[in-house]
């Protein structure tokens, strides 16, 4: 299973307040600044990478407000108020998407509950004496 994702969803998602250039790329990974390409989305979290921005492959990149630069060409860069909150926004979506949800109802594995919850069997239990 994959995940895509345009850069209007994802600054839906993250709650961008500002959008600063475009992309035309759908958005289908995550990459660090270094090692991003086309089509991932990557994030600002550590003040000390802030030159790894400008080289940055990613098609669209979180930054912080007090971030000054402009996009490559057919770059964006969602300016939000923490960027590590928000590429943990966008992995939460991701999780929801991909994880595989259990059927409903009683594993077998659960056994005959009956058994275990036999009222009569209830003094049993610490808890539950006179």
């Amino acid at each position: 299973m994959r995940f895509v994702f345009s850069e209007a969803q994802i600054a839906d998602l993250v709650q961008a307040s500002r959008m600063c250039g475009a992309t035309t790329d759908m958005i289908s990974g995550l990459a660090s600044l270094t090692r991003a390409t086309a089509g991932d989305l990557s994030f600002l979290g550590n003040p000390r990478s802030r030159s790894d921005v400008a080289k940055s492959q990613a098609s669209v990149i979180m930054v912080s407000p007090d971030y000054v630069g402009n996009p490559q060409t057919g770059q964006c860069y969602l300016e939000v108020s923490s960027p590590s909150v928000g590429l943990a926004e966008v992995r939460a979506r991701i999780e929801h998407l991909l994880w595989l949800r259990p059927k409903a109802g009683v594993h077998r594995s659960a056994g005959d509950r009956r058994e275990r919850c036999d009222p009569g069997k209830r003094r049993d239990w610490p808890w539950m004496r006179d």
